[in-house]
């Protein structure tokens, strides 16, 4: 699909247990909570707090499998990417956004 970002779910299983969301985030390019919620709509399960600090420190927390979907449930997740579209405004749009923003329009809460 052009113009979409395909997120595989297997894929995206290996790679949040093999570094954290954080740094696997930058890679896609997009924040750690969005990349959270990219899992969460696939059912891929994440590392908990402190996961990679136990690595680090030389322990073998428990991996968890990736379990089985139900039958018809979505493997890959289409994200549209791209920049947000610039829109020129027209001149009686321009003339209500400066009216809106004069002094006079403001609303005043007793």
């Amino acid at each position: 699909m052009d113009g979409y970002f395909t997120y595989d779910r297997d894929v995206l299983f290996q790679q949040v247990w093999s570094e954290p969301v954080r740094k696997l985030a930058k890679r896609y390019r997009i924040s750690d909570v969005a990349l959270a919620k990219v899992c969460r709509k696939l059912r891929v399960p994440i590392p908990s707090r402190g996961y990679w600090a136990q690595v680090a420190a030389g322990q073998h927390p428990v991996k968890p499998e990736l379990e089985a979907l139900p039958e018809g449930a979505q493997t890959k997740l289409y994200v549209r990417r791209g920049r947000r579209e610039v829109v020129e405004l027209t001149a009686e749009a321009e003339a209500l956004a400066s009216r809106e923003k004069s002094p006079d329009a403001a609303i005043v809460v007793p």
